[in-house]
């Protein structure tokens, strides 16, 4: 919700920063969660400049990279260096997390390489299936830019994944409908767009999958799971906050652990 009042009110937001934490968590606490969030990163963010500027360089961060390369001053402010951490935090967890609540399922213990669970043809079909009803960023992207006459553009990712035309009963949750488009040779994945698609495509594309591969397979591996006063309601695309959500009210995913394996 806060997401979306501040990408049509966009100085709304600077109000929501001028007020003590201690009040705008009274008037509105998913500001006041996103605030802190911030503050979190710009804590991190001015720690590692002030070192840097000491002569002590963090080293395995993306900061000290950025702040190493040859960019212009702006490029290195803490803004800049704020915004980069709240894009990868947000980029590289709420992907995989979602998937996660999507495909969950139980399956048998073993100790695999990544290499390995990239060959198993219908973990890939349940992968697909579940990045196509997560849709991934559901929100329009903006650009400010002056679109030509006759120039090819894209539709949002959640109306390509659930164009019938394309997947029928596009609200049914089927990895099969991968295995039969590759006997009639049909190049579904190329209708996948959740991490977009040409020179703008998500970066970290690789690393996401990699954590979706392990995520499911430790999880999976060791648990087993019973729904629990959950619908496929309460993981369907209702509203777009930026990324899709389900209808209000909705308390996510819950599920009992009737087993836990070793």
């Amino acid at each position: 919700m806060i997401l979306d009042t501040c990408r049509r009110f966009p100085w709304a937001f600077g109000i929501m920063k001028s007020l003590p934490l201690a009040i705008l968590d009274k008037v509105a606490s998913e500001a006041s969660l996103l605030l802190q969030w911030q503050r979190m990163f710009r804590l991190q963010v001015d720690t590692i400049i002030a070192s840097n500027r000491g002569g002590q360089k963090v080293s395995g961060t993306i900061f000290q990279a950025l702040l190493d390369r040859e960019l212009p001053p702006e490029e290195k402010s803490a803004d800049r260096l704020q915004d980069e951490a709240q894009t990868l935090v947000g980029a590289g967890s709420e992907t995989t997390a979602k998937l996660s609540l999507v495909v969950l399922e139980p399956s048998d213990p073993a100790k695999v390489l990544l290499s390995q669970l990239e060959q198993l043809p219908y973990l890939n079909t349940v992968i697909n299936e579940g990045l196509r009803l997560m849709h991934g960023v559901t929100s329009r992207l903006a650009r400010d830019w002056e679109i030509p006459p006759s120039t090819l553009i894209s539709q949002c990712n959640y109306f390509v994944h659930m164009d019938p035309t394309i997947f029928p009963d596009p609200f049914e949750f089927n990895p099969d409908r991968w295995i039969e488009a590759n006997k009639k040779d049909i190049r579904l994945a190329r209708y996948m767009v959740p991490f977009t698609r040409g020179g703008r495509q998500c970066v970290g594309i690789n690393l996401a999958y990699a954590e979706i591969f392990f995520t499911l397979f430790v999880v999976m591996r060791r648990f087993e799971f019973e729904i629990y006063e959950t619908t496929v309601e309460d993981v369907r695309t209702a509203r777009d906050y930026f990324v899709g959500v389900p209808e209000p009210g909705s308390k996510g995913v819950r599920v009992l652990v009737t087993k836990a394996n070793r």
